[in-house]
């Protein structure tokens, strides 16, 4: 027994060996097996590695619902570029910044809206309209005669006459409305009546405004009336020349107070 002891011992050894390089040998096969099918279909594990980080579509749209909400709350809507500019209704008077005047140097007449402001003094200042004698009325000095004059000329008169109730008066006169220059159209016309003026609007122009002449107006006989020296004065005017680029000089500026007549 003991003799037949010694001979197995090694032979266990040797068993033991055979069977964990079995072992081994089975398993680089097998991961030999693996790696050759991965390299034949060509994906790669980290390609699945990198798909699986790829969000889906429900998940893209889910992210930019995110960051549109984000950016909403962060910049606020987006303002319109720019509003639509409203155009003023025209009316029959004729407003200061239109007139192409510079009214410092502007002659006060009949119905122009003034607006008197005493600095620090709110019951001496009021708007006015000029009336037909001329006129206006300002507390603490009356009735003043303001047409023929300048906003400065009055301005100074104004100063002058509240000094005995107003310490060191500081007056400032504009004309918030001009209603004292106007020209009548009368005769042969589209629409006939008053007209407001500006610096520079002649004969021709006040025309067109009135829609034009009929057809029976007698284009070389209209004539313009106006008030000089004391007396009227005719001016004529020859339409179809005019319009034909002949006797401009017919074509004038319009001063308050003129009447076309289209006969």
């Amino acid at each position: 027994m003991a003799v037949l002891g010694r001979w197995l011992a090694p032979a266990r050894v040797a068993l033991a060996l055979g069977i964990f390089l079995f072992l081994i040998d089975g398993r680089l096969a097998c991961g030999s097996r693996i790696a050759s099918h991965d390299g034949a279909t060509g994906t790669p594990q980290s390609s699945t590695l990198v798909q699986a980080d790829t969000p889906g579509p429900k998940e893209s749209m889910v992210n930019a619902g995110d960051s549109r909400r984000g950016n909403k709350k962060a910049g606020g809507l987006a303002a319109p570029d720019s509003a639509p500019e409203r155009n003023p209704s025209a009316t029959s008077a004729v407003p200061p910044a239109s007139t192409g005047m510079d009214l410092n140097g502007y002659v006060i007449g009949e119905q122009d809206v003034l607006t008197i402001t005493v600095w620090k003094e709110r019951e001496l200042s009021n708007t006015v309209v000029v009336r037909p004698d001329g006129q206006i009325t300002v507390p603490l000095v009356g009735d003043l005669k303001v047409t023929g004059m300048t906003t400065l000329q009055v301005q100074a008169v104004l100063s002058e006459k509240l000094k005995p109730f107003v310490t060191v008066p500081q007056v400032t006169v504009a004309v918030s409305q001009i209603n004292s220059r106007k020209v009548y159209l009368i005769g042969q016309v589209v629409r006939e009546g008053t007209f407001p003026l500006n610096s520079s609007t002649t004969i021709l122009q006040i025309i067109a405004e009135a829609g034009g002449l009929k057809d029976f107006a007698k284009r070389k006989s209209i004539y313009v009336l106006r008030q000089k020296d004391g007396g009227e004065v005719r001016l004529p005017f020859h339409y179809d020349a005019v319009i034909r680029g002949k006797n401009r000089e017919e074509n004038i500026l319009l001063q308050p107070g003129d009447t076309i007549v289209v006969p």
